[in-house]
């Protein structure tokens, strides 16, 4: 992987969804998979975002809750 800033918008506000994106396709992934999985983020998003947007994104395409599952 490489290093390059978050995007922003126009307003020079974070965009969070290139991060949420990539979730997304983990998530997917981690529907086929057995056992325990951490999916750590490790990018400059709005602050809350991970426990939200990301956490809500997170679930909903992996199919798992955080806690027991995933973390």
């Amino acid at each position: 992987l490489y290093n390059r800033p978050t995007p922003s918008d126009k307003n020079n506000y974070f965009k969070n969804e290139y991060v949420v994106s990539a979730i997304k396709s983990i998530g997917d992934a981690l529907k086929k998979k057995v056992g325990y999985f951490n999916v750590v983020v490790t990018s400059t998003v709005m602050p809350g975002s991970t426990g939200s947007i990301i956490k809500e994104s997170l679930e909903s395409s992996s199919g798992r809750k955080i806690g027991e599952e995933l973390g």
